[in-house]
């Protein structure tokens, strides 16, 4: 039976309603998947900073509205100190731990509280925006910075000890009575100890690398001394590359792109350098 041509347009514009609904459901599904994970980077021997990692690409700054917090574990007697940031943050210390689960006892706490808006750059997937950068003065031989992990510490201030939120691509921030930190995990932690923390008897200096970012090959320059080893740590302070030999360039093909930290060593001086790896 042949159709009528109002019975065929009302056809083409229930489908093309089908469609755009699909398409408004992928398109939201889309949005809520997209969020902000948490890291810990160390700078330097006692110098570290707060990022957050994106999973989605914007290509125009991107506002967070309200606040946001997040938790820094210490080893009892380490304080933080020269705090600075991308905004104004306030710190409230909390010693007492010891009688609290994991990771308490033997810790201090350092809650750092955004108390301004703030409004996040441009970026890519993978490329850490850094939130606040610290010290750590005091350090002891033993124990461990880290970044709290959501959920990890219940105690009478349970709504601050749940470790780190912070709003989503719309804007919107979960009220602190309730559980809004799902999505943002990022348990880090560096150790204190002789290979991590402990500070080289000099620096080199004079030392670079090119290209900075790189795809394929890291090249070395500016050497005055042999090196003796590197080592290439990713984000998350993962060992990825480590080599003894042939150390004028370096491999980093095979690498995931991101943010990585190239450690160069001869008999007595060492230095950190900071790259980027593109796809």
């Amino acid at each position: 039976m042949e159709l009528t041509k109002d019975k065929q347009q009302i056809l083409n514009n229930k489908t093309m309603k089908r469609i755009l609904l699909l398409l408004t459901l992928v398109l939201s599904l889309s949005i809520q998947a997209q969020s902000y994970e948490f890291t810990l980077i160390q700078n330097d021997v006692a110098e570290f900073s707060v990022a957050v990692v994106p999973d989605f690409n914007s290509t125009a700054p991107h506002p967070i509205v309200n606040d946001h917090n997040f938790t820094i574990m210490l080893p009892d007697g380490a304080t933080v100190a020269n705090v600075s940031g991308i905004g104004t943050y306030t710190t409230g210390v909390y010693t007492n731990l010891d009688g609290a689960p994991a990771p308490g006892p033997g810790n201090d706490a350092t809650v750092f509280n955004l108390v301004q808006d703030i409004t996040l750059v441009a970026h890519t997937i993978g490329t850490p925006i850094v939130l606040a950068t610290f010290d750590v003065l005091g350090p002891p031989d033993t124990g461990a910075v880290s970044l709290l992990e959501n959920g990890a510490l219940t105690t009478a201030s349970q709504d601050i000890f749940k470790s780190f939120f912070i709003a989503t691509t719309s804007g919107n921030l979960a009220d602190g009575s309730s559980n809004g930190y799902i999505g943002q995990t990022g348990d880090v932690m560096f150790a204190y100890d002789a290979t991590t923390l402990s500070a080289p008897t000099a620096e080199l200096v004079g030392v670079s690398i090119f290209p900075n970012p790189a795809m394929d090959v890291v090249n070395i320059k500016g050497l005055k001394n042999d090196l003796k080893s590197i080592e290439v740590y990713n984000i998350a302070g993962q060992k990825v590359i480590t080599a003894a030999n042939n150390l004028e360039t370096i491999n980093v093909s095979e690498l995931e792109a991101g943010v990585y930290f190239l450690n160069l060593y001869t008999e007595n001086a060492s230095k950190t350098i900071k790259f980027i790896k593109q796809k």
